[in-house]
């Protein structure tokens, strides 16, 4: 899913999407992963911030709060 959202750093494009982790080296099994992108821009720079965690993880307030926590400089 691709969104437009405005972060505390300003506006941002939020895309959303799911993917399976590399084989673990000892199991070879994969995980389900949920992944967040943002990306701002400002001024001629962009800025990609990237979180992921296992899908079905209640990571909604930890992955607002560090996006939120984003300044530019």
């Amino acid at each position: 899913a691709v969104k437009d959202v405005k972060l505390t750093a300003g506006p941002a494009v939020r895309i959303s999407y799911l993917s399976n982790s590399a084989p673990n080296p000892v199991t070879n099994k994969q995980i389900r992963l949920e992944h967040e992108r943002f990306i701002l821009f400002r001024n001629g720079k962009t800025v990609t911030l990237d979180l992921s965690a296992p899908a079905g993880a209640d990571n909604v307030d930890q992955w607002k709060l560090i996006s939120n926590s984003l300044r530019w400089r």
